[in-house]
């Protein structure tokens, strides 16, 4: 059944051009194959899952459009007996997503999505099919012309008892044989760079880049396209705020990083698990959608990008980045992944939330909260404004096993930067540190500079129920951890009868601006 492109329910990785016109020609189907499919992993046994990677290339003089569901792969495959096509039973969202391939451009996908696994079920050479569909405007005749391209390979299933070694071959063969950069692999100790001379991939030893880096031997700055992009994938925990997450078989320390109350604002930069992501731009509005361009700058010193906007003299120019494209948003994603492993980092757009995403093995240790993150002043990723009237004796509460943010605003008095931090102490001794209760802070150093910003603590409790002192500066503020406002009282927190503090001159201003994960009460001063 012939389908109907309907733009107000797209999803598209767009690229905006400016001042430029299209005449109307012809429209050129030749030129577009499909290449470089290849199976991973690349031993499969009877019994086991796989997937299968492969490239559609626009070698044609016409703009093609990839369509597929959002549970669904932007190609399907065919098999004979030696596999099976298990089918998920999944709701998914009728909406279609749509990529656009000008022409010398390729696209590298992977099936399958969450919608089908397939299974090998017997050992011997298995015979298989994929195939993409595409759609192809004709500017002459004013018509949408459907299009689909098939291509059969063959490859090996073994037994399950087998000990067949997987053997790699060297980057250059890989970059040779048509496989694409992004996708090329390297042995488990190695990390994919690529050469400043030439351009072409090496797979070097992780402590070997820096060095290589200085001399000028590789490339400090990559770009990034199609084939790093990923549409339609909700993975699970993309709802919350932060955490650890699963995408495409790597596992990602996750960040929220803007939402529709703190937007991408101009030149922000976040700093999350020693990688560095910037959106010098921000967000540029365009007829089809917002497009955000970034870049991330890894520990070795290597930097890839993501978009970029360019402006000529006659008013003409161009934007690229990472857009969920026009029409309803909901239930809509655009996730973008570096070539640069250990660490990978990447980028989901949702709806209306930005997520930053670093791969745990850049840790020795996985944590289910991120320890490292630096913002900038104008960015406060605290929902709940902290309440700035007198009611008593303000008290923070939290639940057990949970994490929180404060963001306090400071104003330096100083020319020089000067020392910042949260102290959590046990309220009935407050020399002693609390024991279950870690914080960390955003700043990198644990210093300001002069004049205005914004400083984000994170709090983390455990599975202790407990009564603190949660320092800003000098003199501790009550903090409970699963307990009632309603049961605590000045008694409970011993240093409330003490009328007089000495403290030292206070270096800066400050407020508490707002919070994520507390609640606040009060407590009577009588």
């Amino acid at each position: 059944m012939m389908k109907t492109l309907h733009l107000g329910i797209i999803t598209l990785a767009a690229i905006v051009c400016l001042g430029f016109e299209l005449e109307p020609v012809q429209a050129d189907t030749n030129g577009i194959s499909i290449q470089d499919i290849q199976v991973q992993p690349t031993i499969i046994r009877a019994g086991d899952t796989f997937a299968i990677n492969a490239t559609l290339v626009n070698n044609s003089t016409s703009q093609i459009f990839v369509e597929h569901g959002h549970c669904e792969a932007p190609f399907s495959a065919t098999f004979d007996s030696h596999v099976l096509v298990r089918v998920n039973n999944i709701t998914c969202t009728t909406d279609m997503v749509l990529q656009k391939l000008d022409p010398g451009e390729k696209i590298t996908a992977t099936s399958p999505y969450s919608d089908v696994i397939y299974v090998a079920a017997e050992a011997g050479t298995a015979n298989a099919t994929v195939t993409f569909s595409y759609s192809i405007w004709d500017q002459i005749n004013q018509s949408n012309i459907e299009k689909t391209i098939s291509e059969s390979f063959l490859f090996a299933i073994s037994n399950p008892s087998s000990q067949t070694t997987s053997v790699i071959q060297s980057p250059l063969e890989q970059f040779k044989s048509g496989i694409q950069v992004s996708n090329i692999q390297c042995t488990p100790d190695l990390s994919l760079v690529i050469k400043a001379e030439d351009g072409s991939p090496a797979c070097i030893a992780q402590d070997n880049i820096s060095k290589l880096i200085l001399r000028d031997w590789i490339s400090t700055t990559s770009s990034l396209g199609q084939n790093n992009t990923i549409f339609g994938d909700f993975y699970q925990g993309i709802e919350n705020d932060s955490g650890i997450v699963s995408i495409k078989n790597q596992t990602y320390y996750m960040m929220t990083a803007s939402n529709t109350t703190y937007p991408i604002a101009h030149g922000m930069t976040v700093k999350f698990h020693n990688v560095t992501f910037s959106f010098p731009y921000g967000a540029q509005a365009t007829p089809g959608g917002d497009l955000i361009p970034f870049d991330m700058t890894f520990p070795d010193g290597t930097t890839e990008a993501y978009g970029n906007v360019t402006k000529n003299s006659d008013g003409s120019g161009s934007m690229s980045g990472i857009s969920l494209g026009p029409g309803p948003s909901s239930n809509r994603t655009v996730t973008v992944q570096s070539d640069h492993r250990h660490p990978q980092a990447g980028v989901t757009l949702t709806e209306n939330q930005i997520k930053l995403l670093v791969s745990t093995d850049a840790d020795t240790t996985i944590t289910q909260t991120p320890e490292n993150h630096t913002l900038p002043a104008s960015f406060e990723p605290c929902q709940d404004p902290y309440p700035q009237k007198y009611q008593g004796i303000p008290t923070l509460y939290m639940s057990l096993n949970s994490t929180g943010k404060i963001c306090v605003r400071y104003h330096n008095l100083n020319d020089f930067p000067v020392r910042i931090g949260v102290g959590i102490s046990e309220a009935n001794n407050l020399t002693q540190d609390a024991n279950d209760v870690s914080t960390w802070n955003d700043s990198g150093n644990n210093t300001i500079s002069a004049g205005d910003s914004t400083i984000v603590y994170w709090v983390k409790t455990g599975n202790h129920k407990g009564l603190y002192g949660l320092t800003i500066f000098c003199v501790p503020m009550p903090f409970a951890v699963d307990y009632d406002n309603s049961t605590l009282g000045k008694n409970n927190f011993p240093w409330l009868g003490h009328n007089t503090w000495f403290c030292p001159a206070e270096p800066y201003d400050f407020h508490i601006d707002s919070t994520t994960g507390f609640k606040v009460g009060y407590i009577a001063e009588k």
